[in-house]
């Protein structure tokens, strides 16, 4: 199962982490979708720290600062973001 952290678009419009969605589909793959945001205001999207701080321990990371989106996961293996997931081989 596939596992693509990312920005839920009625929060904050992500293309590559549609285009990670839109591949998934295109391709097959079942995939579970994680929302690193849960609501915005007037400075933006309004991160959900619980799942913050999941992702951050799935990529053996102590800090947000630089991580970009999505993060996608197959299985237990980190992929990397949607440039890595197009050149991914499934086994």
């Amino acid at each position: 199962m596939v596992t693509i952290y990312g920005y839920d678009e009625q929060f904050h419009k992500c293309v590559p982490c549609l285009n990670a969605k839109r591949f998934c589909t295109a391709k097959g793959k079942d995939y579970n979708f994680i929302s690193v945001v849960n609501g915005k205001d007037e400075n933006g999207p309004i991160f959900d720290e619980s799942v913050i701080s999941e992702l951050l321990a799935r990529l053996g990371r102590k800090e947000k600062t630089g991580l970009s989106m999505p993060q996608i996961f197959d299985g237990d293996t980190h992929i990397g973001g949607f440039s890595e997931l197009r050149g991914y081989s499934f086994g």
